[in-house]
């Protein structure tokens, strides 16, 4: 059976970001997460600015977020939120 190289810091990233866009009321915030376009620009900002972990599996569908302290998930709470002020402030400078 053959490997793949999965990062897991993908999916914890991807759900903080469900999280975070369903307690924001801000129109502006759920602009940045109802958009695919700019969603993978959020999950791209966060992901450049945080240590990511890989592991190889046996299955992609057996991703699971082990091995996160919760110092790592308020890190990447912390820069959604920093990176949806920013594309929410470019998303106002194009209307």
């Amino acid at each position: 059976m053959t490997k793949t190289l999965v990062n897991r810091t993908l999916p914890i990233v991807w759900e903080e970001a469900n999280l975070l866009g369903e307690h924001f009321p801000n129109h502006d915030y759920q602009a940045v997460v109802g958009n695919p376009q700019l969603r993978q620009e959020l999950i791209a900002y966060v992901l450049s600015r945080i240590p990511n972990t890989y592991a190889l599996q046996e299955t992609e569908t057996d991703i699971s977020p082990r091995g996160q302290t919760t110092a790592q998930r308020l890190e990447i709470e912390r820069l959604l939120q920093q990176g949806m002020c920013h594309l929410s402030l470019r998303l106002t400078e194009l209307i």
